[in-house]
This record gives structure tokens, sequence and C-alpha cells, in this order.
């Protein structure tokens, strides 16, 4: 009797924890982790280092796998949380605002993890997002420049 009544003690507490949002908690969040995404973004176009360092996770990793030129090949880019926050600290990545063009997509949320797309005339990333103490903050990025598609 005591390992079925621990196991329906345990199954309410796992209930309770993975029960859906309602649409309210929902939309609460999906505002999080794109304000978490446009911290990021914005942050990088604005050289606002202390809103880069707010959207990221202190282990974030941030890649890009690249080929130069036809034949070559692949290899990756890695960045860290450190490097990226002083990147932007740097302003090299500063443009006008008239030029962000900047579209955040989130693509899927489950309980404390969410993937998110941003596209903008210079970059294309993909971002992972959990919640840590609250927070929603960004711990992997893939990211790489815009493919142009060309016109028929």
């Amino acid at each position: 009797m005591k390992v079925t009544m621990l196991g329906v003690i345990v199954g309410s507490i796992l209930l309770a924890f993975s029960a859906p949002l309602t649409a309210q908690e929902a939309t609460l969040e999906q505002a999080a982790i794109t304000a978490a995404a446009l911290d990021y973004i914005e942050g990088f176009f604005s050289g606002d280092a202390e809103r880069m360092a707010r959207a990221l996770h202190p282990e974030l990793t941030k890649v890009i796998v690249m080929a130069p030129q036809q034949g070559m090949n692949a290899f990756t880019r890695k960045m860290t949380a450190t490097e990226l926050i002083e990147l932007t600290r740097s302003k090299r990545g500063v443009i006008p605002r008239e030029q962000w063009g900047i579209e955040v997509t989130v693509l899927d949320m489950h309980g404390s993890m969410a993937a998110v797309k941003i596209v903008n005339p210079k970059f294309f990333d993909y971002l992972q997002l959990a919640k840590v103490d609250g927070s929603w903050k960004i711990v992997n990025v893939l990211w790489g420049y815009p493919v142009s598609t060309p016109k028929p």
C-alpha cells in the first residue's frame, strides 16, 4: 500500500509540473522568449553589451558552419558568451536601426525549453533557450549568413 500511495503522490507532483500552460501563460512565456531574442539581436546591432549579457546563458555556445570555397571541407567557428558580449561592446556590429529588419519567430516551447528563429538582412540565427531561475537565456546559437536565392 505504501508503494501505491507513493506512486500516486509522485505522479501527482509530476503531473502538476508538466501541466500544459494556459493560453495566457503561453502568451506571457512567448513574450519573454521574444524579449530575450530581441535583447540578443538588437543588443548586437546597437552595441548594447548589457542587453546582450542579459540574453545569454554564461555557458552559451554560438557556432557557424562554413565552407569558404567550392570543394573545400566545411569547418566551424565557435564563440562563447564572453566573446559575444565583448564583440557587442566593441560596437563592430552596430548598424543604423532602419537597416535592422529583424523578424523573430518562436518555433516551439516546451516546459523550460524553447527554439527561436531570427532573420535579418545580416544574419540568420537558430536559438535554443532555457528558462533558468525564472528568466529565459540563450544556451545555443547556430547561425549563418542569409542565402540569396536566384530570382526566376
